[in-house]
């Protein structure tokens, strides 16, 4: 090999720990943030609220919203993500 086929190789590190490989779990992020706009289909009742604004997103892939005179939305439960579109 010549020294730039060399420069072109991975440099593996190994780190000191306790000898055993570990696998991060992926960090998932929520597809919406806190005043984000959005339309809420409630698919118990088949029907399409108006406009609401997300108040928190108290875990990963739920909302809470509030409808546009600031009252909150489906009793102020969480809300599947995937009941949610981008308004």
């Amino acid at each position: 090999m010549s020294d730039t086929e060399d420069d072109k190789l991975p440099v593996i590190t190994f780190c000191e720990d306790d000898g055993r490989g570990k696998v991060k779990k992926a960090q998932i992020e929520s597809k919406f943030r806190p005043c984000d706009n959005v339309r809420f289909r409630d698919a118990q009742k088949n029907e399409q609220e108006g406009r609401c604004k997300v108040t928190s997103v108290p875990t990963t892939g739920k909302c809470t919203l509030e409808n546009q005179n600031g009252k909150p939305v489906n009793g102020g439960a969480s809300i599947k993500e995937e009941e949610l579109i981008m308004d």
